[in-house]
């Protein structure tokens, strides 16, 4: 197996792509996975331009913007990494991409799995890649996902500046909003996921007593606000956003999800939270937040587990949450150094930062379904089978 990343500070769109483009053009890639910040506007400059630069219409591209994006030897605010991977045939890449994510999220995701599903003879080792745009209920993609497959599922949402505005899918050619692109891995190759979530808890726990989709409106009977700022101290505010969240559980269930919470805007939902995913009436949550140290420390624990790996990884995708970046500032490219540090046998990596993560939990080495996080490192680890 042949792996690349490469990054490009350049913002005239078709130079940047002919850069990457160029990069990988001697390992002729089957698939790269490609991450830009928002600085490109949706031109289809950059992926016509990786296209004329290879020479080749059969590599498959699948991405989206973030907020600025992770490589292995860069971390920056503003330009493109990319993967690109090469297996001789080893593993089988399918993409299927869907508009309408924002209003009809579940038959949006739905479609696009039947169409990668039909006429595969399909194990529960495939793994499914990700990339949707933000402004939709991702709860509802979950929901998809753990209705209509059986494999892995990784990825996240698209973000951008961190305004919260605009945001686009890449595939192939294509530069897409309102959309979810969905990829299907399966074959010789192997890949794990690792995931890093670990949050301070602040107060009581309560239960959801009335919430609709991404709209909580009360927590033990109360209004919202009135329960965070019981628990928090004090109301949230414009810099909370994004990072202070609810530690969501279910009864019967060990697995929990996080929800960063967002004001809402809407009149009609006087003392109401948004949230980044959906949440059911009768779950159970608590106000968690992150330190600093807290961040790094999940992060150098991922790194130090990837020696226990069946196989030896070559190649990471990372998809961490803006929110983790907003908290880190300066030290964003310690959530890179300290795998690269720690897994010497990773030749390549490429990421986003994200508003919304996709991955399962992993427990005594079995995965859960799939389940949508916030505040989230999601490591996913390539390599070849042994």
């Amino acid at each position: 197996m042949k792996v690349k990343s490469h990054y490009s500070i350049n913002l005239n769109a078709y130079m940047a792509g002919s850069e990457i483009g160029k990069a990988f053009s001697d390992i002729n890639p089957e698939i790269i996975f490609l991450f830009t910040s928002i600085h490109y506007n949706g031109s289809t400059e950059l992926t016509e331009a990786i296209y004329d630069t290879l020479n080749s219409e059969n590599t498959i591209i699948i991405g989206n913007t973030g907020d600025g994006f992770y490589e292995k030897n860069r971390v920056e605010n503003i330009g493109v990494s990319a993967l690109a991977i090469n297996t001789n045939g080893k593993a089988k890449w399918s993409i299927a991409h869907r508009s309408g994510i924002e209003s009809h999220p579940y038959e949006s995701t739905k479609h696009c799995i039947s169409e990668l599903n039909s006429n595969k003879k399909l194990t529960g080792d495939e793994l499914y890649f990700i990339s949707s745009n933000f402004n939709t209920d991702s709860s509802e993609i979950v929901r998809a996902l753990k209705d209509f497959t059986n494999g892995k599922v990784v990825g996240g949402l698209a973000s951008d500046d961190y305004k919260v505005k605009s945001s686009y899918i890449y595939k192939n050619k294509k530069v897409l909003s309102d959309s979810i692109a969905i990829l299907l891995i399966d074959g010789d190759i192997a890949f794990d996921i690792k995931l890093a979530h670990n949050m301070h808890p602040t107060g009581k726990k309560g239960i959801i007593t009335k919430s609709s989709g991404t709209i909580v409106n009360t927590i033990d009977n109360s209004p919202t606000t009135s329960f965070i700022k019981q628990n928090l101290g004090k109301a949230l505010n414009i810099t909370d956003e994004g990072n202070i969240v609810f530690k969501v559980t279910k009864d019967g269930y060990s697995n929990s999800r996080i929800r960063s919470l967002f004001s809402s805007k809407d009149p009609n939902n006087k003392g109401s939270i948004k949230l980044a995913g959906g949440i059911n009436e009768g779950d159970r949550v608590q106000l968690c937040y992150a330190t600093q140290e807290e961040i790094i420390s999940d992060v150098a624990e991922i790194a130090k587990s990837v020696k226990d790996l069946p196989f030896t990884p070559i190649a990471a995708i990372i998809v961490s949450c803006a929110g983790r970046k907003k908290i880190l500032g300066g030290n964003i490219k310690k959530e890179v150094d300290e795998i690269t540090n720690n897994c010497p046998t990773i030749k390549a990596i490429a990421g986003y930062p994200s508003l919304g993560e996709f991955g399962p939990v992993k427990n005594d080495n079995n995965y859960y379904n799939a389940l949508f996080h916030n505040m989230t490192f999601i490591l996913l680890l390539i390599g070849e089978k042994r």
